[in-house]
């Protein structure tokens, strides 16, 4: 009997008080038959809530909660993780998102068991409905940018490889080492392609997750995505990082016109929403030192 291959979720956390504990039920309900959960790592990094005492109310052997009391940042988390992790497949997931499906941990993990060339798939993300007007304008937005990066090659590039959920196969997963202060999902998808692997968005299988609410938390957001684009062409070919994220100017305005027809209201909001962040905050030094965070 052939053996299934073994699964290791990974989760950072930071002050995931109101999600984790579903996050880690809906894992564990997982109805998947192709692979097998081996274990759960949620690092909590540097919570100042009850993160931890959430995530340990979740009884499964599997899952293991180790509370760092000092705070490394997403990148030096997501490497503990991958010193720990064990199965054939790594799942990196945000801890504020929940799966679609199921059987999520077979749809994510299919195209590496079906093609060993496959180095890491990148999953749908799809918004939660909007609880206010700011959190509508930016769900939006969300599906406009998804409908316009869907049609570069694909789906399959740096746009769709998203930290919210993210699959890895153990040849690749094994050779990732995350540098401080990069756009750790950008940079995953780089060193997979670099590294001779493909990269593949799987647009049916995913996760929910909930958009910003406010506008501080989406200028962080712009401002970090921006800044990232930089550091990344300190770290791989510029050239290359600067040919991955161009847009065809057509399709862009054939998206944005399209949009503006489907949502008159949310989509120019959107646009001077964009505008204001990008005159405001040229950096993520002066979105902190504005929001006092």
């Amino acid at each position: 009997m052939k053996t299934k291959p073994t699964v290791t979720i990974g989760i950072p956390a930071y002050n995931e008080e109101a999600n984790i504990d579903h996050l880690l039920r809906a894992l564990l309900a997982d109805t998947s038959k192709q692979v097998m959960l081996k274990e759960v790592i949620v690092v909590s990094d540097g919570s100042t809530d009850v993160t931890v005492a959430r995530a340990q109310s979740v009884r499964d052997s599997r899952i293991r909660v180790l509370d760092r009391r000092v705070r490394r940042g997403i990148s030096g988390t997501e490497n503990e993780i991958v010193r720990r992790a064990k199965g054939d497949i790594l799942i990196l997931l945000d801890a504020d998102v929940i799966p679609m499906q199921g059987d999520f941990l077979d749809s994510i993990t299919g195209p590496i068991r079906q093609d060993q060339s496959v180095g890491c798939v990148g999953a749908e993300t799809v918004p939660l409905p909007p609880r206010n007007l700011f959190e509508r304008v930016i769900a939006n937005s969300h599906y406009m940018k998804r409908h316009l990066y869907r049609q570069i090659g694909g789906g399959h590039n740096v746009y769709l490889c998203h930290g919210r959920g993210r699959a890895f196969s153990r040849r690749l997963y094994r050779q990732l080492h995350w540098p401080d202060n990069c756009p750790e999902d950008a940079y995953s998808y780089f060193m997979c392609k670099s590294l001779g692997f493909k990269f593949v968005y799987a647009a049916n299988e995913g996760v929910y997750f909930r958009s910003p609410t406010v506008l501080p938390e989406h200028a962080l957001q712009s401002t970090r995505f921006t800044a990232g684009i930089r550091r990344l062409k300190g770290l791989f070919n510029p050239d290359v990082v600067h040919r991955e994220y161009s847009i065809p100017k057509s399709l862009f305005l054939k998206t944005l016109i399209l949009y503006l027809y489907r949502n008159p209201f949310a989509t120019p909001v959107y646009l001077a929403l964009t505008l204001y962040v990008r005159l405001a905050f040229s950096d993520a030094s002066i979105y902190r030192s504005r929001f006092k965070v």
